[in-house]
């Protein structure tokens, strides 16, 4: 069995709006827009799926703030450095649980970065 191509392991389908902040692997962009995503990198209101880069735990101090911009029933990805030298999973996942989000899936995005899926739990949407 071939297997999923990163999008598809970010549950990202055609025709979604996605939001890129500080992320610094140009090839997501063009994976999404092969996909038939809508990306920006700018936030809007109502996003289906926002890509937070972080290179370091100061660098999701934005993430409660883009809360307000994901869709109800959208989805907000961190991408983070994986490893001994990374972010930990559970400072990262701390930081979204007081913003608000629960954790759902986690992917390895390359080599050296994970991403980590967080959406507003069902009771609060």
């Amino acid at each position: 069995m071939p297997e999923a191509s990163l999008i598809e392991k970010l549950d990202v389908r055609p025709g979604q709006r996605a939001v890129l902040l500080h992320v610094s692997d140009t090839s997501l962009a063009e994976q999404l827009h092969e996909r038939g995503v809508t990306v920006s990198t700018r936030l809007a209101r109502d996003t289906d799926v926002i890509f937070l880069g972080a290179e370091t735990l100061a660098g999701l101090a934005g993430l409660r703030q883009t809360v307000a911009y994901m869709k109800r029933g959208g989805a907000l990805w961190t991408i983070t450095p994986k490893g001994k030298d990374g972010i930990k999973d559970a400072d990262v996942v701390g930081i979204a649980k007081a913003a608000g989000l629960v954790a759902v899936k986690s992917v390895a995005c390359s080599a050296t970065h994970s991403a980590t899926k967080f959406v507003i739990p069902k009771a609060t949407r």
